[in-house]
């Protein structure tokens, strides 16, 4: 299955501030949801879903299939929206679902835990005119991690710009 992350931060790599807002641009809000809408699905961690359902952000982007990742959420989850327990769970429920490519949509930990088992193929950036400090989110865990990285793509879109990487699977 063809697994993509895709994320917004700022210039200087966190994907929202220490509240968890996101103060990202128009521009890129209509680029993430077109992306949702050609992928049909996303999967988020649990606070990534809590901070979506309670900002209405899953409306704005058109109500996709959605995968919680969580070990412990307790969950009713919204019509379409299911829980799994680990990164390749949620790739087995959207390939049982009839889906044969994910995209991926934060936060840190699951992020970390995609490129870690080597589930992701690409990376999205968009990079908003931001600088978050202080105890800001950052795009992924603070543990030891390389990857090599291919740039397919950079554009500027009306905000931003966004950077379009293949992960290479062989070793750094």
């Amino acid at each position: 299955m063809k697994t993509l992350i895709y994320m917004a931060l700022s210039a200087n790599g966190c994907i929202a501030d220490h509240k968890g807002d996101t103060p990202w641009s128009d521009g890129g809000w209509k680029k993430f949801a077109k992306t949702v809408g050609t992928y049909g699905n996303i999967v988020v961690g649990r606070r990534t879903y809590e901070l979506m359902e309670k900002g209405g952000d899953f409306d704005r982007i058109g109500r996709p299939y959605t995968v919680v990742v969580s070990r412990t959420l307790k969950l009713n989850p919204a019509k379409n929206h299911t829980v799994a327990r680990t990164p390749a769970q949620a790739l087995k429920l959207l390939r049982k679902a009839g889906y044969s490519k994910a995209m991926v949509a934060g936060g840190t930990k699951l992020n970390s835990s995609f490129i870690e088992k080597n589930l992701a193929d690409e990376i999205v950036l968009d990079v908003e005119p931001f600088l978050f400090g202080g105890a800001a989110i950052p795009f992924l865990k603070s543990r030891p991690l390389m990857r090599n990285l291919k740039l397919i793509d950079a554009k500027k879109y009306k905000g931003g710009f966004s950077l379009h990487y293949k992960i290479r699977k062989e070793a750094p």
